[in-house]
């Protein structure tokens, strides 16, 4: 990674000789974490890599054993993908000064996965009449080894969205007017807009951080097609590093005004299963249950 200070743009390339990279747990290893990616910026890219180191982890081969099947193939097709790197170019409103900037927002996308979760942060500018979006920050992680109920996956990837939002507040010197998190998670969005102490512990303890980073009201929910933050937790065709990607270009909705939105049913229901034991008994009391 490195900074164009001229045009005030982030630009990749990559020394990795695909051709001569070594298929073992070794090579993939030291393929894998000599990217350089502090601000996660290829999020969506480099997880992939990682979400492969952990899938040859559960083979339990050695160190120096040959990788074959589909980890091999997907492998083949991740490296293939290096030689696009020195074609992006990410700006952040090159030429432009704060005083130009009349309103600045931040968005923040988070999803997850059986295989990782992730978030993706968005600057949506207005100048001059004209709305331009910049990609600031992101950050994925591959989901543990033990399973993890998806919900609770989810719910991960809405502390790290929470998290990333406070640094960027924290370390941009731009006055940013609001800031809105989207998730497509309905559970998690209800767990956020409840009260978080009648849950058990884990996602307890990851609600009453969020709270205490954002507001119930920065949180919005946005259709799984349309949340850019899918991109770094599934497969799907495989990573896409083309410059039109909604992931450096920002998804469409951050061009949209608030009215145009997608909207949720407000009737949002609680799993039980998650709530403490005699939260569940007061549940069942009130609904004639018991």
């Amino acid at each position: 990674m490195s900074w164009l200070a001229k045009d005030d743009v982030f630009v990749y390339s990559s020394s990795v000789d695909v051709g001569a990279a070594v298929t073992t747990k070794r090579g993939i290893l030291r393929c894998v974490m000599s990217q350089f990616d502090p601000l996660g910026l290829l999020s969506h890219f480099l997880i992939h890599g990682r979400i492969i180191i952990q899938d040859i982890w559960r083979t339990q081969a050695s160190w120096d054993d040959e990788i074959g099947g589909d980890i091999l193939k997907r492998w083949g097709v991740w490296t293939s993908l290096f030689g696009d790197l020195q074609l992006i170019r990410i700006d952040h409103f090159p030429g432009i000064t704060s005083s130009e900037i009349e309103d600045l927002q931040l968005y923040v996308f988070v999803d997850a996965s059986e295989s990782a979760y992730a978030c993706v942060s968005y600057f949506r500018a207005v100048i001059a009449g004209e709305i331009h979006i910049a990609l600031v920050a992101a950050k994925a992680k591959v989901a543990p080894l033990k399973s993890l109920f998806v919900p609770k996956l989810e719910l991960q990837a809405a502390l790290i969205g929470a998290r990333v939002m406070k640094t960027i507040g924290e370390t941009h010197s731009l006055t940013i007017s609001r800031r809105f998190i989207w998730s497509d998670s309905k559970t998690v969005l209800a767990w956020i807009l409840s009260d978080h102490r009648c849950y058990r512990q884990f996602v307890a303890c990851k609600v009453g951080e969020i709270l205490s980073i954002t507001n119930p009201d920065e949180w919005r929910w946005i259709p799984t097609k349309f949340n850019v933050a899918d991109l770094a937790t599934k497969w799907g065709k495989g990573p896409e590093l083309s410059a039109r990607s909604c992931w450096f270009a920002g998804p469409k909705v951050l061009k949209r005004t608030i009215t145009q939105w997608p909207q949720m049913d407000p009737a949002m229901l609680t799993t039980v299963e998650e709530l403490r034991p005699c939260f569940v008994h007061r549940t069942q009391l009130s609904d004639g249950f018991i």
